[in-house]
């Protein structure tokens, strides 16, 4: 990180706690995950931790990748690029660190969505009443 003059700009956290995890996240002004495909095809679904990022109100920058489009209306809750694009990652993010405005939408719009078609109690409910029709 040193040679590319992101010494305490960025932070590498590693493995930690789901308290410190969250505190992280509400100290946080933008959340990173450029998702790509493996090169033997292997990709990931929806991502929780971008899931926990927008339930936290972060605005999100990632990669058009596998489920993440499903989660992320590209320009509503976040930025989307193209995987492997560094250059359009990095505008992405300069795009948000240059608007605090745009970050407060992005993040609300979000956390709503999350607390719209996440909610746990929500969907046991739904569960439950499912359940209830079929006896």
């Amino acid at each position: 990180m040193q040679e590319l003059g992101l010494q305490g700009r960025v932070t590498f956290f590693g493995v930690k706690p789901a308290l410190d995890i969250r505190l992280a996240l509400q100290a946080s002004d933008i959340f990173l995950l450029p998702s790509e495909t493996q090169s033997n095809g292997d990709e990931e679904g929806i991502p929780v931790a971008i899931m926990e990022a927008m339930a936290c109100g972060l605005p999100i920058v990632s990669t058009r990748h596998a489920g993440i489009p499903e989660l992320i209306d590209d320009g509503v809750e976040g930025i989307l690029v193209p995987e492997r694009d560094p250059v359009a990652l990095a505008a992405a993010i300069e795009s948000l660190a240059r608007s605090p405005e745009r970050r407060k939408q992005m993040g609300e719009a979000g956390r709503k969505k999350i607390l719209r078609q996440y909610d746990s109690a929500a969907l046991d409910r739904q569960l439950l009443s499912t359940l209830e029709g079929l006896l």
